[in-house]
């Protein structure tokens, strides 16, 4: 019997010149549909959230697929998605080239869940730059 083993990865994307698109209103809607993109991948997501001008997917990669390419198939199909629904996401212009992917040991799981679930909150007292900082430092 062949052990697959998944790695754990939290990769997080920005909008295009960081502006903010995502509300209380319409986050739900763009987290729903990257979670069934990353299922259609064969990946798991952990967490998939976010605040005004960026997303994290804390993620379960597939044996099958590069950390490349799903960023890559995630941005292409948001990308379409929130064309369709332009009168969900008025705002959005569109991702950053650049994306920010860190593995994660399992033991940090519990540790990085707990930091996901608290963006709004978070992000009332800390920058976007503040927080790339700390999750750097963080993994």
């Amino acid at each position: 019997m062949q052990n697959i083993h998944h790695s754990l990865f939290h990769i997080i994307i920005c909008s295009t010149g960081k502006q903010k698109f995502l509300t209380r209103v319409n986050q739900d809607i763009l987290y729903n549909y990257i979670t069934s993109v990353l299922y259609q991948k064969t990946c798991v997501p952990i967490s998939v959230t976010g605040h005004s001008n960026h997303i994290h997917l804390f993620i379960e990669l597939s044996v099958d697929i590069s950390v490349a390419q799903i960023v890559r198939e995630i941005l292409q199909n948001t990308m379409d998605f929130i064309r369709r629904e332009k009168s969900v996401f008025p705002e959005f212009n569109g991702w950053e080239k650049h994306f920010l992917a860190i593995s994660y040991h399992p033991s940090q799981k519990s540790d990085l869940l707990s930091l996901l679930k608290k963006q709004f909150d978070y992000h009332r007292t800390t920058s976007f730059e503040e927080e790339l900082s700390e999750l750097t430092v963080f993994s």
